[in-house]
């Protein structure tokens, strides 16, 4: 450890030597100021550039699945995703496998596409929704025995409208957060969101909407990013074929470069990804009955994606799930300044009234409506079927799955038979246990998502960044240990009879 903190204290000497062109610095004990030294930690930067950094850079961004779609349409969101496959780059292993398969299940279809990847958003009621003073069409559920209140009884209650509890449906998201295609102004009571369940805006999309298989969303094959996938595959190689031979014998299976080949892996796939995927750089409003209703009350909507059907509801037509179908509005307080009163039509059940007061003590009944369905909820089973994977996609993310995380067991055992080398203890707990945390992430993000699938709860934020923090100390440890080895194998070390910076820095990855 001692010597690890000496050769970060040459290191920075060495930059400020750089810097201010100084020839030299008197410091005391021994120098490792010089051309030799600067050559392999030049060397070595370069070597962390183009088998880490360029790994982090190709991880696509602008989509995503399960509970971090709500980041995709968000404005300067800080990029966690590469900064975590940075150092753990089977972090992103379940990630882009699903983006994957995901992506393929839907063919042609952009808009679910779109949607699976976190680049749909809907409009939600809130709940300081209010009516209109004008009938307005929508579905309640209604209070029990309101078909037998009577005029006069129901005049002397006071209603509330609360919106139904629907589970993680979706979040509410501030607009000036999002990157958004077209233009939104929304009036009180709406408001954008980001769909969390998927399984409930596909059934609007199916149920409401017009086909939208022939609907196009732009998204960008990023070339970028396919480049510095190339890159690093290149330079993963090139370390490889050095690795072989040498530097397997001195390090054992603890050999720096075999540290390159999960990224290389994971390198190809986010080039898989970036060209079948994309990437979405904006959020794209999906055209509903609940953004069609908004419309009507004064919202300004440019640029939403989607048609609805055109229906004709019948007043007092009863869903499964108890919604009741209803003419809603408030009447203007008379005399002018009191509290407005709330008429609900619900056809051969009645044309009640109540008093609208919030703040009023008395005798109160409660309305429901449904945040993003318009007719309200369907019955819980309907859902399931968009929930469900078929065991194509099962088969075919088990397969890639396993291939990915047994590779690195594979390649090491040939290349070294799992000897020691000349490595130490504590190298060699460090690559291991990288490696294990490494692969623990892939099995991590697996779970999450299985349990998002199947429960469609989300695991507490605090539980991911306590299990990240766990995951990534090992990671710090490898590559420290990656760096340590590297400058020893490139001749870092005590300068002797050499003259201070006097000699041309050759590029090179090894």
């Amino acid at each position: 450890m001692g010597r690890l903190l000496l050769n970060s204290l040459s290191v920075i000497l060495l930059v400020l030597q750089l810097v201010r062109g100084a020839p030299t610095f008197n410091v005391s004990g021994p120098s490792y100021i010089c051309s030799r030294n600067a050559v392999a930690v030049w060397n070595m930067i370069a070597f962390f550039s183009t088998n880490f950094l360029a790994h982090a850079f190709s991880t696509p961004v602008g989509a995503e699945t399960g509970r971090y779609t709500c980041r995709v349409p968000l404005r300067g969101k800080l990029p966690w995703t590469q900064l975590v496959c940075f150092f753990l780059p089977f972090g992103g292993l379940t990630r882009t496998i699903l983006l994957i398969t995901q992506h393929l299940k839907r063919g042609k279809d952009h808009v679910r596409a779109a949607l699976a990847h976190g680049a749909i958003l809907i409009v939600a009621r809130t709940d300081k929704w209010t009516p209109s003073w004008e009938p307005q069409s929508a579905y309640m559920k209604l209070p029990d025995q309101f078909d037998e209140f009577p005029a006069e009884i129901s005049s002397n209650m006071y209603a509330d409208i609360l919106m139904g509890a629907e589970g993680e449906t979706h979040q509410l998201v501030k607009q000036e957060l999002l990157q958004l295609h077209g233009e939104f102004k929304l009036p009180p009571g709406y408001s954008l969101a980001t769909p969390a369940d998927k399984a409930f805006t596909e059934y609007i999309i199916e149920n409401a909407l017009v086909d939208p298989t022939e609907t196009s969303l732009h998204r960008v094959q990023n070339p970028l990013k396919i480049l510095a996938s190339v890159v690093q595959i290149g330079a993963a190689i090139y370390t490889l074929y050095r690795t072989r031979d040498l530097q397997t014998i001195r390090w054992g299976y603890a050999s720096y470069g075999l540290s390159v080949f999960p990224y290389a892996l994971m390198s190809l796939m986010n080039a898989v990804c970036t060209g079948i995927v994309g990437e979405y750089h904006c959020g794209h409003v999906l055209r509903t009955p609940i953004l069609d209703e908004a419309e009507r009350r004064g919202a300004t909507v440019d640029g939403a994606v989607g048609r609805v059907r055109k229906r004709l509801v019948k007043l007092g037509k009863e869903t499964q799930s108890g919604y009741t179908s209803v003419n809603v509005w408030l009447n203007r307080p008379f005399p002018s300044g009191g509290w407005p009163m709330l008429t609900v039509d619900a056809g051969h059940r009645g044309c009640k009234t109540f008093m609208a007061n919030p703040n009023e003590h008395g005798p109160r009944v409660k309305f429901e409506l449904s945040a993003i369905n318009h007719d309200g909820p369907a019955d819980s089973a309907k859902y399931q079927k968009y929930r469900s994977v078929p065991l194509v996609e099962i088969a075919f993310i088990g397969v890639l799955f396993a291939i990915a995380t047994i590779l690195p067991e594979v390649l090491t055992w040939i290349l070294t038979r799992y000897k020691p080398g000349q490595s130490t203890d504590l190298q060699r707990a460090f690559m291991l246990a990288w490696l294990i945390a490494d692969q623990l992430a892939s099995f991590c993000t697996l779970a999450s998502w299985i349990i998002w699938q199947r429960h469609t709860s989300i695991i507490p934020t605090a539980v991911h960044i306590i299990g990240l923090v766990i995951l990534i100390i090992p990671a710090l440890g490898g590559l420290v240990t990656v760096g340590q080895m590297y400058l020893e194998d490139n001749g870092f070390g005590i300068c002797e009879g050499q003259s201070g910076m006097s000699q041309v820095l050759p590029i090179s990855i090894l």
